[in-house]
């Protein structure tokens, strides 16, 4: 559910196609998923972008750049990496939760050079001398993308977060480009629902590809992947009930470790399946699976070891490593029938 690409090159075209696509600039790379986990919570990421064709600063949005211009100086200019940055991010972090990158050199260059990759640019404000915010954002050819946004907690009061993002925008507006892209927001997770206060808000559909405006994001019209993962997995249990195979639904919350670790590509990267007949073995594993992008369920065999933690040595991972997995179509009964013929091969 997750992919990663480290481009040698990228044009602000092919910049823009990526985003057009749903990928996002980490690092020195580019991704894209439709899950996430958050503490212990599974979450769907929905990506969303303005139409700045369509962008209306309302009174309100008014107010919030007024109070911040009328206070502070503010430039948009090439981005800036120095202490001063530094020191502020880490002031940020302190009052912040969540996983965060421990240095913004980290964040934007993985802590090697800057390959020249992206043309970063930087809202920056200031109270006289002193830096009490900034943001980051990239330039593609026809669009922008929203990177991070750091503030001084002395200066929460003034919506500094929300401004720089603002900020942004008008840039968008002013240079004629035609989509932002401030990432994905996660149902369920209201700390990303600032993203969707600039208005003009259109959504990827991630079953057929096509950006749609936010007001047909409905249940009736849109179903995001998690909820679309457990729903299937629903179904193929009750088959697997009805022909009374024991099983159980596994969370697995090491599944983005393929794409992270090469070394581990041949792990389970689905982050729930059903594990079916589990105490039949105390090393293999029998699971049913559902591809959110093909939506056929899967038959996977794996097998159970131990890994440890590479930042804490003395915690051990669980970990499925997949020997064979094999598509088996869209239908429940079938996932449930494919189990009952390996359970009497078994």
């Amino acid at each position: 559910m997750k992919k990663i690409v480290s481009p040698g090159a990228l044009s602000p075209a092919e910049l823009d196609d990526f985003l057009q696509r749903g990928w996002f600039r980490i690092g020195q790379t580019l991704i894209t998923c439709q899950a996430l986990q958050i503490q212990d919570t599974l979450l769907s990421t929905v990506w969303t972008r303005t139409d700045l064709a369509q962008f209306q600063v309302t009174s309100s949005l008014r107010r919030v750049m007024r109070r911040v211009e009328e206070r502070f100086s503010v430039r948009v200019v090439p981005a800036v990496v120095d202490d001063e940055h530094e020191a502020l991010y880490q002031r940020y972090l302190s009052t912040t939760d969540g996983a965060r990158a421990r240095t913004l050199r980290h964040f934007l260059f993985d802590e090697g050079e800057d390959r020249g990759l992206f043309q970063t640019h930087e809202v920056r404000v200031c109270d006289g001398d002193r830096l009490v915010a900034f943001s980051y954002f990239d330039a593609g050819q026809a669009s922008l993308q929203s990177l991070i946004g750091v503030y001084d907690p002395d200066f929460a009061r003034y919506g500094l977060g929300l401004y720089t993002m603002l900020r942004e925008v008008r840039f968008g507006v002013d240079t004629r480009r035609r989509f932002f892209y401030a990432g994905y927001v996660l149902p369920g997770e209201p700390r990303m629902d600032y993203k969707l206060r600039t208005g003009a808000i259109w959504f990827l559909d991630d079953r057929d590809g096509v950006w749609k405006p936010w007001s047909e994001y409905t249940p009736q019209n849109y179903v995001p992947p998690v909820e679309r993962l457990r729903a299937m997995l629903h179904e193929a249990s009750r088959h697997l009930h009805r022909l009374r195979i024991p099983h159980q639904l596994r969370a697995n919350p090491m599944f983005e470790l393929p794409v992270h670790s090469p070394s581990l590509s041949m792990c389970l990267d689905q982050p729930l399946v059903l594990e079916c007949v589990p105490e039949r073995h105390p090393v293999a594993a029998l699971l049913v699976g559902w591809d959110t992008s093909t939506e056929d369920f899967l038959l996977i065999h794996a097998l159970r070891t131990e890994a440890h933690a590479k930042n804490r040595p003395e915690e051990k991972i669980e970990l499925l490593v997949v020997v064979e997995q094999r598509a088996l179509g869209p239908e429940p009964h079938q996932a449930a029938d494919a189990v009952l013929q390996e359970v009497f091969r078994g």
